[in-house]
């Protein structure tokens, strides 16, 4: 078979074996080169995939800061309402024990006058506030004076 192919071989001229190898090897490297040029574009497909996947994870990255930071502000307001809703709830709390106190003493006679009731309301503004008291306690001195006069009849 060697014997054969070396006889082939020897058939074709020279300059077409040189033509014909040289062919091959351009062939080859075409395909080489084309494999290269294939594999470059994937690569910078790839790269601009992942570099669009950077910015995008970054933008999010912002995005979630900013919200944590949104959140956590949020959650020093939230806090400070409750702090302050701890507090309103402790005053209207010592109130009501208050006016319970007062009731009971009230109602064994052990006082003639009790604290006088003024809506909360009135509480933020200290002109409306004392007037409330005032009334209040006007209100409280004519119910004592009826009271002195059935007594005293």
């Amino acid at each position: 078979m060697k014997e054969r192919e070396n006889t082939d071989s020897e058939r074709i001229p020279i300059p077409q074996r040189l033509y014909t190898s040289f062919l091959e090897s351009v062939e080859s490297d075409v395909m080489e080169y084309s494999n290269h040029i294939r594999l470059y574009r994937q690569l910078k497909q790839e790269q601009s995939k992942l570099k669009k996947r950077i910015a995008e994870e970054r933008e999010e990255a912002v995005r979630l800061k900013q919200e944590r930071g949104k959140l956590q502000a949020e959650l020093v307001v939230q806090r400070e309402k409750n702090e302050e809703l701890r507090k309103k709830r402790d005053v209207l709390e010592k109130a009501e024990d208050v006016k319970k106190r007062v009731k009971q003493m009230i109602s064994r006679n052990e006082v003639t006058w009790a604290v006088p009731d003024v809506p909360l309301l009135l509480h933020g503004n200290s002109a409306e506030l004392l007037d409330a008291i005032n009334k209040s306690v006007e209100k409280k001195i004519e119910k004592l004076k009826e009271e002195q006069k059935w007594t005293v009849c």
